[in-house]
């Protein structure tokens, strides 16, 4: 099972969306996130969220991601469907969709 998530700006005006930004993330990489995050409940918590407001909570998680390799190396799922690596790796996709797109919002499918 995974997280799809788009970063998506809407034009009220032309009653247009469009997506910035979309990928998917494993739940098998919830322990590595709930380890950043303990008070979330779900795997990266940002649906509804602009960028500029994701942004310090994503950031945080990459820097814990880093300063914490070892731990979260421990916390990579053991059959195989993730991984640190990768985790991070869309962490900071996620840093850099919302460093260029601000004012869009997060939405999350499970």
């Amino acid at each position: 099972m995974s997280l799809y998530l788009m970063l998506e700006s809407y034009c009220s005006t032309c009653d247009i969306s469009q997506i910035k930004y979309e990928g998917s993330v494993t739940y098998n990489l919830s322990s590595m996130w709930r380890a950043i995050h303990p008070g979330d409940d779900v795997l990266i918590k940002i649906d509804g969220m602009t960028g500029r407001d994701a942004l310090p909570k994503i950031q945080h998680a990459i820097e814990q991601m880093v300063s914490e390799r070892d731990c979260m190396l421990e916390l990579q799922p053991i059959n195989g469907w993730g991984s640190y690596d990768g985790f991070l790796g869309l962490l900071r996709n996620l840093r850099a969709a919302c460093e260029d797109n601000l004012e869009c919002v997060w939405r999350a499918d499970r």
